[in-house]
């Protein structure tokens, strides 16, 4: 089975299963990536012929190479100048690499239960450690500094503000934050619903906002 149309399969597949666009677009290009890999480096273009040890070497290589030195496409390399950018070239972090693990991971599950193949190569391989970075935060001034200097005259000002305090408020992603509607907003209860379809996780929950939050 050559490796191409059989992605494009296990896509399908994923689609029928609803996964949001972006989840589709990561392993649509994470599994093209790969493919990619494979033919250059190894010559390998028939799924059968994948074994372990290729996918352990395709590892590695994510590991020693640096970010945007590879692209799935050719043709975007022109349009998109991927060497200009800032970061072209830094380590890829094991976060990242284990992504694309799951990523053929998932692919070769698939392909296992279809019964394509007899022999899994993904049994073996294990994620890379990783450690988690603590991310930066704003202390309280900073905080009212930023919302000070909106101007509530401006519209797009005053939109900005009302999101930066529901952010603030309910620790919402900015994603569902955008996706809020009014039907969801109850003013006397100070809460938002939001919907399974518009979190992260797919479960719909409920946050709280603050006396002043509700009166903006």
């Amino acid at each position: 089975m050559k490796m191409k149309p059989t992605i494009d399969l296990y896509l399908e597949y994923c689609m029928s299963k609803q996964l949001r666009p972006k989840s589709m677009h990561a392993y649509e290009q994470g599994l093209k990536l790969f493919t990619v890999w494979l033919e250059e480096e190894l010559e390998i273009t028939e799924v059968e012929d994948i074994r372990d040890a290729a996918i352990r070497k395709y590892i590695l290589d994510l590991q020693v190479r640096g970010k945007y030195t590879a692209c799935s496409n050719k043709k975007s390399q022109k349009t998109n100048y991927p060497h200009h950018r800032t970061d072209y070239g830094q380590k890829i972090s094991n976060t990242t690499i284990n992504n694309y693990v799951r990523y053929i991971r998932g692919f070769f599950a698939w392909l296992m239960d279809m019964e394509y193949l007899e022999k899994n190569p993904m049994k073996r391989i294990k994620l890379l450690p990783h450690q988690r970075t603590g991310k930066e935060y704003l202390e309280d001034t900073e905080i009212r500094a930023l919302l000070g200097v909106m101007d509530r005259e401006r519209f797009a000002e005053y939109r900005d503000l009302l999101i930066f305090m529901i952010l603030f408020d309910c620790g919402t992603r900015l994603g569902e934050t955008l996706s809020i509607e009014m039907d969801q907003i109850d003013l006397m209860s100070r809460t938002i619903t939001l919907p399974a379809d518009k979190t992260k996780g797919r479960k719909e929950r409920t946050v709280f906002f603050s006396q002043k939050t509700a009166k903006e």
